[in-house]
């Protein structure tokens, strides 16, 4: 087994290794085999909130290294895997944004917000660009 990318936390779509640095947290992208690396977002990015589908690569920023507060900590933002220089924030929640899961074909992403022992993790489905936000209601068991 070789190592492509060191010192580094990413994910892989078949075609890049998107992965974040971890002295800095920006965000790199290079090829399969850790060849044409490229910084993507000279600003932390939250490793647990990258996520992708066929088109966009969507993050949340780490500024200060804080979950649930501070500066862009409700923010999501993407840009077009093609693309990457064309970053947009496409939403900003009440709460604190956490994890981005997407679903393939479905033109839908969902948000995990941070939660706290004393509040719940609330769950928010949107369109892939951050319009028509709504908070799923998921019953207690």
């Amino acid at each position: 087994m070789a190592i492509v990318v060191s010192n580094a936390s990413g994910i892989v779509d078949g075609h890049h290794i998107y992965y974040v640095d971890k002295k800095t947290n920006y965000l790199y992208r290079c090829d399969m085999d850790g060849s044409n690396s490229q910084i993507l977002v000279e600003r932390a990015v939250l490793q647990a909130s990258m996520n992708f589908d066929d088109e966009y690569f969507y993050y949340r920023l780490y500024t200060d290294q804080e979950l649930d507060s501070g500066e862009d900590c409700h923010d999501i933002y993407r840009f077009p895997k093609d693309d990457p220089s064309q970053i947009e924030k496409i939403v900003t929640l009440e709460e604190a944004a956490y994890q981005v899961f997407t679903v393939p074909g479905t033109g839908k992403i969902f948000v995990r917000t941070f939660g706290t022992e004393s509040d719940a993790q609330a769950i928010y489905v949107m369109n892939t660009d951050g319009s028509d936000v709504t908070q799923l209601m998921i019953p207690e068991y």
